[in-house]
């Protein structure tokens, strides 16, 4: 996915005022709007999109807007079309999809790793945990350095830094559970700094949402036949 936050980001600055337009003012005012935002729509293609399909003249657009559309519906549209993304990938990925009505201590679904600066909301990870029918587990350690674990893996396996097996030591990773690190200058500070959270898709919101994601997954189509990527 090309543009995932950065979507929040734009509306984030373009819809709330100075002064009270932080992350959490943006959550607030989109879990004002219902589930659904009303039946607005948002396509989160702001810089073209890669994956499920390629398409570099891809970009974002609202649907549905009316004379009763809010900032509150653009804003929650903004994440629901990210959510709707996810579940595109999670299908293309045949991830399996989770029933929306089920308790966490008898579900066999081990639940999707969500990470990244969007993991630290509650707000969204519960949204695309609705819209994608997935259940979410928050990784318990600073999201915002997962990214940055993954491409430092890559250079010690390509370096061959880790010694027997070039292997992550224990720990490494913070979602492996383990905390057995072997060597502190190239590992410093990696136990977990926040509980893992579940979030389970909501069975009123999910269902609604299917209804939505069949529309929403036509309208990139749409709009290449009738020429938008033309006029970028």
């Amino acid at each position: 996915m090309t543009t995932a936050g950065g979507n929040v980001e734009w509306a984030r600055r373009t819809f709330l005022d100075s002064g009270c337009n932080a992350v959490t003012d943006f959550d607030a005012l989109a879990n004002a709007a219902p589930s659904g935002s009303d039946g607005v729509l948002f396509l989160p293609h702001l810089n073209g999109e890669r994956s499920p399909f390629a398409d570099p003249t891809a970009r974002g657009a609202f649907i549905n807007l009316s004379p009763a559309s809010t900032k509150k519906h653009l804003c929650r549209s903004v994440l629901e079309g990210v959510g709707y993304h996810y579940r595109g990938l999670f299908d293309a990925l045949e991830v399996p999809m989770d029933s929306p009505d089920f308790g966490e201590t008898n579900s066999a679904s081990p639940g999707v790793p969500f990470l990244g600066g969007g993991a630290n909301s509650a707000v969204w990870t519960q949204v695309i945990a609705d819209c994608a029918r997935r259940k979410l587990v928050t990784v318990g350690s600073d999201a915002s350095l997962v990214a940055a674990r993954g491409c430092s893996a890559g250079a010690f396996v390509y370096l061959n830094l880790w010694g027997a097996g070039n292997k992550a030591p224990a720990g490494y990773f913070p979602f492996d559970g383990g905390n057995d690190v072997s060597d502190a200058s190239i590992t410093q500070d990696l136990s977990p700094k926040k509980e893992s959270k579940v979030f389970l898709p909501n069975q009123s919101a999910a269902a609604g949402h299917d209804a939505a994601y069949l529309v929403w997954t036509r309208l990139h189509k749409a709009l290449v036949e009738a020429g938008a990527g033309e006029l970028v």
